[in-house]
């Protein structure tokens, strides 16, 4: 058996690195995997645009903190399988899965711009695997007209309740929930395969952010380290206003996640590995994020959300203990779930082909 995944696995994006990485690996469980060139990024395009525009700025150290991080991602996408879409033979044993990340969100031209992402053109059979609409509305989702893309598809699943619900909307389709490929794993997993530098300090908050030095939540944020007696370590990505910025030898700067004191993030993947690493934690979010709105949910961490730049607000929130008991047991069972339904969307190819 052949899985050919069709996703974003080669920008300069950690969350889609990883997500993209870590679902080739769960289904290297059950056959040959590979990921499909799509044409749709290229990091070193993006390091292209950066040296220019930081050099012009005069940012001399994020060019060269942006620098040696890409290079490092240019050097782990360069190994990964990657096939061409005109080198895969027709049949059943060519199965091509969609997911996951951001791959439905046609309000993106990054992605709308490609239908390969919904399996235009594609014969061979086909399922998803916890893709995202984001904030797609259901006009564009109709305009798109994607009701004639999922009707090829076997089987069909999101990761988010927004996506779920608007897909049934839209195009009548009941898909699965299930996991983000980065949960598939749990945290011993990737202190096992992934290594990480060491720190220049201990007794520090991990960061993964994606905020202006101006926000009024950073310039909170540093308050919140400050009231705690805490530094802050920017984990792969350059943020000045921290008092570190670190990059990741392997391309997955969330194990720094493991010897923190607390985790603060903006994003869904920073969020989700707060959860892996069973981290208090704070989701500093700027607006209504429907992808992370449903995942904390999904473990009863809603209250983790911090909207505002309440600097007693985001204190309060960090140093609450998260029941990781349940959180865990509810994880375990949503992995057992992703599983079994990609063990299932591979026998419904085989019995239906």
């Amino acid at each position: 058996m052949n899985f050919h995944i069709v996703t974003v696995y080669n920008s300069r994006n950690f969350g889609s690195y990883m997500q993209a990485t870590m679902l080739l690996n769960a289904l290297s469980k059950y056959g040959k995997a590979d990921f499909i060139d799509t044409k749709s990024r290229s990091s070193e395009e993006y390091l292209r645009k950066d040296l220019v525009q930081n050099i012009t700025r005069l940012r001399f150290r994020r060019a060269i903190f942006d620098y040696k991080s890409t290079k490092k991602f240019l050097e782990k996408q360069a190994a990964l399988p990657v096939a061409d879409l005109c080198d895969i033979p027709s049949g059943k044993e060519d199965i091509f899965v969609f997911g996951s990340d951001e791959i439905w969100n046609v309000a993106r031209n990054a992605f709308s711009k490609y239908p390969i992402f919904w399996g235009a053109g594609i014969k061979n059979p086909k399922f998803s695997y916890a893709p995202s609409i984001n904030f797609s509305t259901k006009e564009q989702l109709r305009e798109y007209g994607i009701s004639d893309y999922l009707n090829e598809f076997s089987s069909i699943s999101v990761r988010d309740d927004y996506s779920q619900r608007v897909l049934a909307e839209v195009a009548g389709i009941s898909g699965e929930k299930v996991v983000d490929p980065t949960m598939l794993f749990p945290r011993e997993y990737y202190l096992k395969n992934f290594r990480k530098s060491d720190l220049p300090c201990d007794n520090y908050i991990a960061v993964y952010v994606y905020l202006r030095k101006n926000d009024k939540q950073v310039t909170s944020i540093r308050e919140v380290a400050k009231r705690l007696g805490k530094k802050l370590v920017s984990v792969g990505l350059y943020n000045s206003w921290c008092d570190y910025c670190v990059t990741s030898p392997d391309i997955n700067p969330f194990v720094y996640y493991e010897n923190a004191d607390y985790v603060i993030s903006s994003t869904f993947h920073g969020i989700a590995f707060a959860i892996t690493f069973q981290k208090n934690f704070v989701a500093v979010l700027n607006g209504k994020s429907n992808k992370v709105s449903s995942m904390l949910a999904d473990f009863e961490l809603s209250d983790r959300a911090v909207y505002t730049s309440d600097v007693k607000k985001m204190t309060d929130v960090l140093i609450t203990p998260i029941d990781y008991n349940m959180v865990e047991s509810k994880l375990e069972r949503m992995r057992r779930s992703s599983y079994n339904y990609i063990e299932s969307s591979i026998d419904k190819v085989n019995h239906f082909n």
